[in-house]
């Protein structure tokens, strides 16, 4: 018999747990006790049996891995954003596009980090929010 599956991002299961989404990249990595609910595209299957089990062991409840949390907080989006920008300047740094043009590369990261922010938000947002409004220009003033 076949479960259903239930795909949610590792860090949405890590905030559905209670834990760090470093906790969670750990334990779907070789080894991990999440590696088999793990799928591509950093996504996790929560209601796999190595999920299940996972967070039985942890005493997390069965339903707040099944069922949809709140839309994070713009804290949590703020936090996300950070961290996704320093570890692709991190690994801008690592790739040795730091010379002249460092400073282009890292305004480009910016700039879809900002871009994918933005998107996040607006799909958080209500539908009738004003802030789901798309701004006149997205162009920087002069």
């Amino acid at each position: 018999m076949t479960h259903q599956t239930h795909p949610i991002s590792r860090a949405e299961f890590a905030r559905r747990a209670g834990r760090g989404r470093s906790r969670i990249t750990e334990a779907c990595g070789p080894g991990g006790a999440l590696e088999a609910a793990c799928l591509d595209g950093g996504r996790l299957d929560a209601s796999h049996p190595a999920a299940l089990a996972w967070a039985e062991r942890r005493g997390i409840p069965l339903p707040a891995l099944l069922e949809p949390s709140a839309p994070p907080s713009l804290e949590d989006l703020l936090t996300d954003a950070a961290e996704l920008f320093a570890r692709r300047v991190a690994a801008a740094v690592r790739s040795g596009d730091v010379e002249p043009q460092a400073l282009v590369v890292v305004l480009d990261l910016l700039g879809s980090l900002l871009t994918d922010t933005r998107r996040r938000l607006v799909a958080a947002a209500p539908n009738d929010s004003p802030h789901t409004a798309q701004p006149a220009s997205s162009a920087p003033a002069a």
